[in-house]
């Protein structure tokens, strides 16, 4: 099952989102920048960069998109050596390497991250892995396939009961009456 989005935008106001997006991060903003100008999501703002990225790519061709990642990896390589030499100052370094990195978001040169934290209570919610991994770390693939195949159609869903009154109260005569 797949998550609906929310606001779903017409082609024609996605493509002009777009344009927007790369003429402000052509005017020297960030893509964050970008996001909170054109009012937009997290989510869609780096929809809207990964779209462009595969558009340049389409549009340029392979080799022209690893010539520019190699001229990238150039430049960063100069301005380390240029912040080591002493030529530049560390301030100069730090807003250069914004201004790249800017480039590199819209090039889709750096890997998209996603984390996910999961507070678990691992003494209660691992003690029947642990136990099984125990009682099975000898078993081969085979073996193991086997324990599956037998374990599978024990895995039956609990028979949900009906709780009402017991079968001796006054209530169901109630109900065969009709009063209820």
């Amino acid at each position: 099952m797949t998550r609906q989005r929310g606001n779903k935008s017409s082609v024609v106001v996605v493509k002009q989102r777009q344009e927007k997006a790369v003429d402000l991060i052509g005017l020297g903003f960030t893509p964050a920048e970008v996001k909170d100008i054109l009012g937009t999501s997290p989510s869609t703002m780096k929809r809207d960069l990964v779209a462009l990225t595969d558009r340049f790519k389409s549009d340029w061709g392979a080799k022209k998109y690893e010539a520019i990642v190699e001229a990238q990896i150039a430049v960063f390589t100069l301005m380390e050596s240029e912040l080591v030499s002493g030529s530049i100052d560390a301030s100069t370094a730090t807003a250069w390497r914004g201004i790249r990195d800017s480039i590199s978001d819209l090039l889709g040169l750096n890997a998209p991250t996603k984390t996910v934290n999961i507070n678990i209570d691992e003494n209660e919610a691992l003690v029947g892995y642990r136990r099984f991994r125990h009682s099975t770390r000898y078993l081969s693939n085979e073996q193991l396939e086997a324990v599956y195949a037998l374990i599978e159609p024990m895995n039956v869903p609990p028979v949900r009961q009906q709780i009402g009154p017991p079968e001796t109260s006054p209530l169901w005569a109630m109900l065969e009456r009709n009063h209820w």
